[in-house]
């Protein structure tokens, strides 16, 4: 049962994500690399929020 509203609540959370699916280590491990690259050099003191766009569907 635990599980069932589990799934239910995080099926509901993708609808709200702007790209329609769970994130994946991988999104995560991107963002990370990008922040320690030279690309990045010249950003300081950022929230980088990797979720997707669930904080703009909530």
């Amino acid at each position: 049962m635990v599980e069932a509203i589990i799934e239910t609540g995080l099926r509901d959370k993708v609808v709200l994500v702007t790209g329609r699916r769970t994130g994946t280590p991988e999104d995560v491990a991107e963002a990370y690399a990008w922040l320690s690259s030279d690309g990045a050099s010249f950003v300081s003191a950022i929230v980088l929020p990797v979720d997707g766009g669930l904080v703009l569907g909530t």
